[in-house]
């Protein structure tokens, strides 16, 4: 897997079906008894327009874009979440599979990942 698969990936299983999930979520709450405010979204959510509603779906798109984002800037390094002291400290990810090993984010060495989305 490369960075560039590995941002497909996230985008498509990840940022678009958190859109596609809060939507759901929203349009038709589950369960017997949904959580309160969960109910009142949807209820705000239903009575929009055809307009609205897309509007609101664009808006779950840039959150959800956003926090993926982020997130890539995290793995990248472009992101500094101070931990401790030490400055060389970095995040890796690697994709394994069976005997093969390929980094796909080490820090500010590594790829952007956060450009490739």
């Amino acid at each position: 897997m490369t960075p560039t698969e590995f941002v497909d990936l996230v985008r498509s299983s990840v940022q678009d079906e958190a859109v596609k999930g809060s939507i759901s979520l929203v349009e038709k709450p589950p369960g017997r008894r949904p959580d309160a405010d969960l109910v009142a979204l949807s209820s705000w959510y239903n009575a929009l327009d055809a307009a609205g509603k897309a509007m609101a779906r664009r808006l779950c798109s840039l959150t959800a874009r956003g926090a993926v984002f982020g997130f890539l800037t995290l793995l990248d390094g472009s992101r500094i979440v101070r931990l401790s002291d030490d400055d060389d400290a970095h995040f890796e990810l690697r994709f394994v599979d069976q005997a093969e090993s390929t980094q796909l984010a080490a820090g500010l060495d590594g790829p952007a990942l956060h450009e490739l989305l």
